[in-house]
């Protein structure tokens, strides 16, 4: 008896789509993109901190040129500009004298106490009432 054999019906290749990878390999593709994400964010935050100090600086650079600052202190524009830093020392003895002379009250504070110092007296104006009228 013999058996004759049919030919198997040759089953077609399935056909993998784009979809199927990318879950098949979602983990490692998924962290790069977290990864990614995570970056992009970081550097946007750093150069928004950036154009936040560049505008504080300037602003502080702009003051030095104030007319009314430089009428407090009794100095010239070129005075006030032209004073490097290392006659700060010196002129820090003159402002104390010139606050006992004339009953002020003289602070010195770090950076940021003078921050915090600054924003609690804008926090208690704010908090005052104002008359309707004025």
């Amino acid at each position: 008896m013999t058996s004759q054999t049919t030919p198997i019906a040759r089953r077609p290749r399935p056909v993998i789509s784009s979809a199927a990878l990318w879950t098949a390999s979602g983990s490692g593709t998924i962290l790069l993109l977290d990864a990614l994400a995570t970056l992009l964010t970081l550097m946007l935050v750093a150069v928004a901190a950036m154009g936040v100090l560049n505008m504080v600086v300037l602003d502080t650079c702009e003051r030095v040129r104030d007319l009314g600052i430089h009428k407090a202190l009794g100095m010239t524009p070129w005075q006030t500009i032209a004073m490097p830093r290392s006659n700060l020392r010196r002129a820090q003895t003159i402002v104390e004298s010139f606050c006992r002379r004339h009953g002020l009250t003289y602070c010195q504070t770090g950076l940021f106490e003078s921050y915090a110092q600054a924003l609690r007296h804008l926090h208690a104006v704010g908090r005052t009432p104002c008359s309707a009228g004025a």
